[in-house]
């Protein structure tokens, strides 16, 4: 394997330390115990209302994406034309690892949600020009092999960091810490410095082409949202591509949302212990990377598209089992379920969507890409937040994620994508 390519793979292997530790697993365990027990009192305008945590951890997660939606709206073709993708990987990674490593300092709730709110939009960001740099590493033919290939290692650097800061947590006073509080908040500090320690291979060894700069007189923030409605334009007229766009808007949202609730979820609703919530996390890890692997081969013989659908279809499983959970047993069960399917259904959609735009013009089109992800992404966790402020039940909140999986199928049903 050349250099620059295990490079790219190296991102995903700093990176998922932070979709782990920080999105999924410890910073949603250790939000409620910020929070009164009454929960608090949210205003907007004349309208108050009384909201939890998970409630209240669903509406930052949306605001996050929100405000990277607006940065991806004219950054990728100004990366493509400068040859800035690196530039902007290593810019979003270090505020995304500085926001991650602050989250140690904080003890109001205030302010550990604005450390994440900067650190997400770090994350989401960087990762639209890690998405872009695949056809700097590679020819198409080996997309679906490099992207599989990312996600495997990032399970290994994800699951690595996780197995140090759970042992970290339980054993805290081995390791000469006073409290198990002080654990967690160095396990912040220990995800921020791995994001930015596994991306600098990147920018040190891969090489982008830089594209011919606009002649048409027009510049700065005017000339990239032109750009954007080219794309969007583009977009609009490539029925297949939007189409593709539109399902896995849907049903990426639909995981995103699983992964940033499900910890929440089990320690507001099912009241499991944090080691077990913890171990589910880092047991997904462990499996993740085999069976990711194996769906590796199943692409190679099935296709990406079926292979995706099938992974979709067992999303609609997971969900309604998610629904009928009560006991930590059925949480480590459904760790096992979600292992199966989460490695392929968020690595394939990349190498689909590379095979069906322009070679010159991938970070533009992968910040569209973005874009529209992130145009939904503030449903799911917004949906989830609502539904549990509304009904009082979280159980409903889950179930009503299965719209996006199954809306997102539909329209996948109706993509060609090229061999």
């Amino acid at each position: 394997m050349r250099r620059d390519q295990a490079s790219w793979m190296m991102i995903d292997v700093g990176n998922s330390a932070f979709a782990t530790t920080i999105l999924a697993a410890l910073f949603p365990v250790y939000l409620p115990s910020l929070f009164p027990p009454d929960g608090v009192s949210l205003s907007i305008l004349s309208w108050t209302w009384q909201t939890s945590a998970i409630s209240l951890w669903g509406y930052t997660v949306s605001f996050s994406l929100v405000i990277t939606l607006l940065l991806a709206s004219f950054l990728g073709s100004w990366a493509d034309e400068r040859g800035y993708r690196k530039v902007l990987l290593g810019t979003f990674t270090t505020i995304g690892a500085i926001a991650t490593a602050g989250l140690a300092y904080f003890d109001s709730w205030q302010s550990a949600l604005l450390c994440f709110v900067i650190a997400n939009i770090g994350f989401s960001a960087s990762n639209i020009f890690y998405n872009s740099l695949l056809s700097a590493v590679g020819e198409p033919r080996e997309w679906d092999t490099l992207s599989l290939k990312g996600y495997a290692w990032g399970y290994i650097g994800g699951g690595a960091l996780l197995a140090l800061n759970l042992l970290l947590i339980l054993k805290y006073d081995f390791f000469g810490l006073s409290s198990k509080k002080s654990a967690i908040e160095l396990s912040f500090l220990s995800v921020g410095i791995w994001w930015m320690v596994f991306t600098i291979p990147a920018l040190l060894f891969i090489h982008e082409t830089r594209r011919a700069q606009s002649v048409d007189g027009t510049s700065g923030v005017r000339h990239h949202l032109k750009q954007l409605w080219r794309t969007i334009q583009a977009v609009l007229q490539t029925r297949n591509l939007l189409i593709f766009m539109v399902s896995f808007a849907l049903y990426n949202d639909g995981i995103q949302t699983v992964i940033s609730m499900a910890s929440i979820y089990g320690k507001e609703v099912l009241q499991i212990a944090e080691g077990s919530l913890i171990g589910t996390l880092l047991m997904i890890q462990v499996l993740g990377l085999p069976f990711t692997l194996i769906m590796t081969k199943v692409a190679n013989r099935f296709g990406a598209k079926r292979t995706l659908l099938y992974s979709l279809s067992f999303w609609l499983l997971i969900i309604v089992y998610s629904y009928f959970m009560k006991t930590a047993v059925d949480f480590w069960i459904l760790g096992i379920l979600v292992s199966f399917v989460l490695g392929v259904s968020q690595a394939i959609p990349s190498s689909i969507f590379a095979k069906l735009i322009p070679k010159t013009r991938q970070a533009e089109y992968f910040a569209f890409f973005a874009l529209s992800g992130k145009m939904t992404s503030i449903v799911g966790p917004t949906l989830f937040a609502v539904v549990k402020d509304v009904s009082g039940d979280a159980r409903l909140s889950i179930l009503a994620l299965g719209i996006l999986f199954a809306a997102g199928m539909i329209g996948l049903f109706f993509v060609r994508v090229p061999e």
